[in-house]
């Protein structure tokens, strides 16, 4: 029954989570449009002779820049609310059992994550 809960309760907030970022997302792409779409319109008319700015290149900017902004605000941010939430409910559940051994494993962690970064780098060719 619990397990079942917690997944009813999983599902609930993951949905939620996605449907809220994907809303916030979706407004912060029209408010950007909607701003550069105005700001276009207020240019002379001689701007728009130049090669960098001739129609194709302005509708692709709208289209694609926005979308591109949409994408990295609200998945990343998505992503490290749902990281953080996770590493502070561990650690909550951690101090619940034993606060003796969670503060031995807060102490460790850092050297731990150094390590495996070390290791991930040896073998990867990062900053060759």
């Amino acid at each position: 029954m619990l397990m079942g809960a917690l997944a009813a309760c999983a599902l609930f907030t993951g949905f939620s989570q996605k449907f809220s970022f994907g809303v916030i997302g979706e407004n912060v792409a029209f408010n950007i449009r909607q701003t550069l779409y105005r700001k276009i319109l207020e240019k002379h008319q001689g701007w728009f002779d130049e090669r960098d700015n001739s129609p194709g290149a302005l509708t692709t900017t709208l289209a694609s820049d926005a979308q591109l902004i949409n994408g990295v605000s609200t998945e990343g941010i998505g992503s490290i609310m749902e990281a953080l939430c996770a590493v502070a409910t561990g650690i909550t559940i951690a101090f619940i059992y034993s606060w003796r051994m969670s503060c031995v494993c807060l102490i460790i962690a850092p050297f731990a994550a150094i390590t495996g970064y070390m290791g991930a780098k040896r073998h990867s060719g990062i900053g060759e």
